[in-house]
């Protein structure tokens, strides 16, 4: 079984990817957060930098795009393929009004007619693998049939499936009976992605995940076609690695340490203040960061008190010093509240 890492903008950028590779159970695939083409260029400065083979040293790295332009998409996996990239990944989940007010991300599941338009013309044109990362659908977790049923007609790589629709955002609890009913229709390798908190949420799902492609198994189901482990591929976390970073590690039953932590966080930093200008941006992007993070310790509302008023290098030195010294590493791993998200941010992701 694989397990890929979910992009979150702003939060997953190659200095985090390599920070994470290096110092936990490395995982099979690091997507980036999304691209979207510009109108003259394919690549701002940013995303290049994301992308960079340079940056991204021995990792998988997957190059993610989010747009409804077919010619965009082409132009922007064209510049990818000219870096080294093999694969890249179209975002159909991403639930921020701002994104799917223009019909990008699970905007775009509203009219699986034009999306069908629109997935010919990027497999007609693209020399790349691409795989789909989605939700149900947009308002009823029963659009799933019709989307499925454009999905299956093109070479997708890998169906990496949200069982959310965009009008849930991250509320409640996903469809997994869904999920799994989509596992025995579906022709595509599939990754599951929603609410992975805790090493049981992950055990849970992979456990039901291959009962299913067992029973397929027994019954002949895949013809040949792929077998059973290739078709329930993995899991993919996301909000719930970022919070706990020993999460993975911890279910493939490695012990982490709050010294492997405290070098992770030291790697990002170090990063961040290599790459960024003066202190301000480096505090800004370490406080995004810990939005999630300090939701792995024990006084977690105390801590993000504390970090919300922090400015000054110093002051978040010695806040990160202190929670360094006196917390451990929590192996029960993360239960958010229902919907939990950045609050004040409305951060893309699917």
């Amino acid at each position: 079984m694989r397990a890929y890492l979910a992009p979150l903008e702003g939060i997953t950028t190659h200095v985090y990817r390599n920070a994470y590779h290096h110092h936990f159970r490395p995982l099979d695939k690091y997507f980036t957060p999304f691209i979207v083409p510009a109108s003259k260029r394919p690549l701002r400065t940013r995303e290049r930098r994301d992308v960079d083979p340079e940056n991204n040293k021995g990792l998988p790295v997957i190059p993610q795009i989010l747009t409804n332009d077919a010619a965009g998409f082409l132009e922007t996996a064209e510049a990818l393929e000219a870096l080294g990239y093999t694969e890249v990944n179209l975002n159909l989940g991403c639930p921020s009004g701002t994104v799917t007010s223009r019909g990008k991300g699970a905007g775009f599941l509203k009219d699986p007619y034009a999306l069908d338009a629109f997935l010919e013309q990027i497999f007609d044109g693209c020399r790349l693998k691409i795989s789909l990362k989605t939700r149900l659908g947009w308002a009823d977790p029963e659009e799933v049939w019709e989307i499925l049923n454009v999905i299956d007609r093109y070479p997708v790589s890998e169906w990496i499936l949200h069982p959310r629709v965009r009008q849930e955002f991250y509320r409640g609890e996903t469809h997994r009976d869904i999920f799994l009913e989509v596992l025995k229709k579906s022709r595509h390798s599939l990754i599951y992605n929603g609410n992975l908190f805790t090493a049981e949420d992950i055990r849970q799902i992979c456990g039901e995940a291959e009962a299913v492609c067992a029973g397929m198994q027994e019954q002949d189901h895949f013809a040949g076609v792929m077998s059973c482990q290739d078709h329930f591929a993995g899991v993919m976390p996301g909000r719930g690695l970022i919070a706990q970073p020993a999460l993975w590690s911890h279910y493939c039953g490695e012990n982490v340490t709050i010294s492997q932590l405290k070098d992770f966080h030291d790697e990002i930093y170090d990063g961040y203040r290599e790459i960024l200008s003066g202190d301000d941006p480096v505090i800004h992007k370490m406080k995004e960061l810990w939005c999630y993070m300090v939701q792995g310790f024990t006084e977690s509302e105390r801590y993000e008190k504390r970090f919300h008023k922090l400015h000054r290098r110093s002051d978040y030195e010695a806040l990160v010093r202190e929670i360094f010294t006196n917390e451990e590493v929590s192996l029960a791993g993360f239960v958010p509240p229902d919907g939990w998200q950045i609050p004040s941010k409305e951060k893309h992701s699917i």
